[in-house]
């Protein structure tokens, strides 16, 4: 009786010692576990900044502009047939290797068209630029064409999704590494040492 007795005290003991020992480790465990959470929290929001400013659709493409200048060059040299045939020449020219090209060109009853048929098109993949002469009410008509830009920016919005996937499925997996690290793996030691005390508590 007093010998059971003992070893009831004795492991009560032994499993006293173990829970103060996890009970005092228990703060840096949390403080730990709270520096790497913030860590991997504030990693993954940098990271999908990143992202998201590095896959800006803005910073590869460029809209058209300067369409009004041309457009008013055409609009004035229109009536003079050299004039007009020159500044038109210069205005295609210049927009022919652009990423948003010409598909047609209006002013007054001059009409040329690159063979596009406008209809086939989505309204986000054209550009209309137009310029109407205060004097004469002459209005001068330009559509470029962005299918180029449309599909840079399709391309670019399935890669952004793509790394914010990757970036949350990496960092739910941090995450996860961390708690099994510091929470379940010490629990789990925990218990079987308990375990171990009770099988054998001498």
């Amino acid at each position: 009786m007093s010998q059971s007795k003992t070893i009831d005290q004795s492991t009560e003991k032994k499993m006293m010692q173990v829970a103060s020992h996890e009970t005092s480790n228990e703060s840096k465990v949390g403080k730990i576990l709270a520096e790497s959470t913030q860590k991997a929290v504030i990693t993954l929001v940098l990271s999908m900044l990143l992202s998201a400013a590095v896959l800006d659709l803005q910073l590869y493409i460029v809209a058209p502009a300067g369409n009004s200048l041309g457009l008013k060059v055409l609009t004035y040299c229109y009536g003079n047939e050299e004039a007009f045939d020159a500044a038109f020449d210069s205005y295609l020219t210049s927009w022919q290797n652009d990423e948003t090209p010409l598909l047609q060109v209006i002013v007054d009853d001059f009409i040329w068209s690159s063979g596009d048929v406008l209809s086939d098109l989505r309204a986000n993949e054209k550009f209309v630029s137009y310029y109407v002469s205060p004097i004469t009410d002459r209005a001068s008509i330009a559509v470029h064409d962005l299918r180029y830009q449309t599909q840079l920016g399709a391309i670019l919005g399935i890669v952004t999704t793509l790394a914010i996937c990757i970036v949350l499925a990496s960092g739910s997996l941090l995450l996860s590494k961390i708690t099994q690290e510091l929470v379940l793996t010490p629990i789990e030691d925990m218990i079987s040492k308990v375990k171990d005390i009770t099988s054998n508590p001498i």
